[in-house]
């Protein structure tokens, strides 16, 4: 599967382009996959265990892969604009003053003096640090979304109510698979995961992409 390539994201439009490019080449993805495991039912092939796990693992992948390459490319794209310290939310401001510090962690004194300098100069530029504020090195699960979500000044109205679907459901198969346990999968549960999957992401993307078309990222 081959995902659109895109070095520099310029305007909104570029944006809004290719994260709906890159939703469509995940679901797609997902699709081909059920119409395999549904033939196979039919068939009452062997193989059903193996693509009803394949099914759940490749869910898990686009739902991880899509909301961390979404975010990195929306605070790339913060980046290009050049924005200041005036010109975007609080809540983005604070997000920009917290991963600065803990990303390149300072004394006390040090920390303390970096907080003043910037919170007293509303000129100051702000540059994120897109693969710090993606957290690109974590599974994805409820607490890290959530913090995604905060950093873009993003509220995701379906976190709460999928927390127990991310935590026990979707990141336990894909943990219990990747350490090689021997799980049963039913059919029916494969596919309910996968449709349950498509949802959230649909859902994210549309409120992602509400921050980008009403500019909410500007106070």
């Amino acid at each position: 599967m081959k995902y659109m390539a895109m070095s520099k994201i310029k305007s909104s439009d570029q944006l809004l382009d290719y994260m709906d490019e890159n939703l469509k080449n995940r679901k797609r993805e997902i699709s081909f996959l059920k119409l395999q495991l549904q033939e196979k039912v039919r068939k009452k092939s062997k193989e059903v265990g193996v693509l009803s796990k394949s099914l759940i693992l490749i869910s898990y992948s686009h739902y991880e892969g899509f909301v961390k390459d979404s975010s990195v490319k929306f605070f790339e794209y913060l980046n290009f604009k050049g924005l200041k310290c005036k010109d975007v939310t609080k809540g983005l401001v604070a997000a920009y003053i917290h991963a600065s510090l803990y990303s390149n962690p300072l004394s006390a004194t040090a920390s303390m003096e970096k907080i003043l300098d910037f919170i007293s100069n509303d000129e100051n530029k702000i540059i994120f640090n897109p693969k710090y504020m993606s957290d690109a090195e974590s599974n994805l699960n409820s607490e890290i979304l959530e913090k995604i979500t905060k950093r873009m000044d993003m509220h995701f109205f379906e976190l709460d109510a999928n927390r127990t679907f991310i935590d026990s459901v979707i990141l336990k198969y894909r943990n219990d698979f990747a350490h090689g346990d021997w799980i049963y999968v039913d059919t029916d549960r494969a596919l309910e995961i996968s449709n349950k999957v498509v949802l959230l992401l649909d859902s994210f993307s549309n409120e992602l992409q509400n921050i980008i078309v009403l500019k909410k990222y500007l106070r």
